[in-house]
């Protein structure tokens, strides 16, 4: 996947020990069993089970028209685009200490602590696994 900084970027916004929900821009949640990473206290590793669109209040939507496509309905209707929230849950496989003592082992268990998901809230990215978690054996 691309590691480049201006790749599209996710917001925790939720977080238990065991996995965490991070928003996205309006349906741009990485695919499913994509892994993430999430630089916080340490680095969190976690796979995408779920994704989802909803409105963010109750929004009474008008009916589309045969043939209307989502783009051309949300250009008919330019403020569901703030209404809406895309968002998508992760759990978590693996993690990395802070503690630069420890090197750079991957751990394929729970970390210690949840992500914190009030601001300022860690940021979920899209990433290759680290080599030494492709190479050992789970």
């Amino acid at each position: 996947m691309n590691e480049d900084p201006s790749h599209t970027i996710g917001q925790v916004v939720q977080a238990d020990i065991a996995g965490f929900t991070a928003g996205w821009p309006l349906h741009q949640t990485p695919p499913l069993g994509s892994l993430l990473k999430v630089e916080e206290a340490g680095t969190i590793y976690a796979v995408v089970c779920n994704a989802r669109t909803r409105a963010s209040t109750a929004v009474p939507l008008s009916p589309a028209s045969p043939g209307d496509g989502l783009e051309s309905y949300l250009e008919k209707h330019p403020h569901l685009r703030h209404l809406l929230q895309t968002t998508c849950d992760a759990v978590v496989v693996g993690h990395q200490d802070a503690d630069a003592r420890s090197g750079a082992h991957v751990h394929h268990y729970l970390p210690p602590r949840p992500l914190p998901s009030s601001p300022p809230s860690a940021s979920a990215r899209p990433r290759r696994p680290p080599a030494s978690a492709r190479s050992s054996t789970f």
